[in-house]
């Protein structure tokens, strides 16, 4: 028929989260790993002092090579999630995820970064939005000033797939993820040692 229909980066931008990890990858920089969560409300830590400078930082992600290859990579994912197709997912899909599920204080966040410690990565070098499952931020529809909540949610998940790439596939790359065979923790009753055993 003819339609075209562009949307553009001022009417689904990227989060502030993924330009502070793409400008650190780029830069050589350490990411920012401060807190990984607000503990009273769950949420993903925030920090003023880190976002004072967001527009030079994105500008600059814009302007170099690599930066902006990774803002592009983000764009195509989240078009693909949008349109229900499967082409990069399905190089997504060489990643194993694992989901951490339980209440607030019964030690999900201990569980995480014991999974970071199986699998030879430091988990004190990982950025809070790669780590915390206060992003992506998934929700159904939802009309706010900020937009819909739903399509938000899908260039997080873009963008947290992106992450997912840079961050563990160059250690991929150099041999830094390993398989590791970790002793059973004392004091788990037999189910959870079978679950405890066979999640590493």
């Amino acid at each position: 028929m003819g339609v075209n229909i562009t949307l553009t980066d001022t009417e689904i931008p990227v989060t502030s989260s993924f330009i502070k990890f793409i400008y650190s990858t780029i830069k050589g920089e350490p990411y920012y790993t401060a807190n990984w969560f607000r503990q009273e409300d769950e949420s993903l830590a925030y920090d003023e002092s880190t976002v004072k400078d967001l527009n030079a930082k994105a500008h600059a992600i814009a302007s170099d090579p690599s930066g902006s290859q990774y803002l592009l990579r983000a764009y195509r994912i989240f078009r693909e999630l949008l349109l229900g197709k499967t082409h990069l997912l399905g190089e997504v899909s060489k990643f194993r995820f694992f989901f951490v599920i339980g209440f607030p204080r019964t030690g999900g966040t201990y569980l995480t970064k014991q999974l970071f410690v199986a699998r030879g990565v430091d988990y004190e070098g990982v950025q809070n939005a790669l780590a915390h499952d206060g992003f992506p931020h998934l929700s159904y529809s939802t009309f706010t000033q900020k937009g819909n909540a739903y399509t938000n949610g899908l260039m997080q998940l873009a963008e947290y797939f992106t992450m997912v790439e840079v961050f563990f596939g160059k250690r991929i790359g150099r041999g830094i993820l390993r398989q590791t065979h970790r002793p059973i923790e004392p004091g788990l009753d037999d189910r959870a040692q079978e679950v405890y055993q066979g999640g590493l």
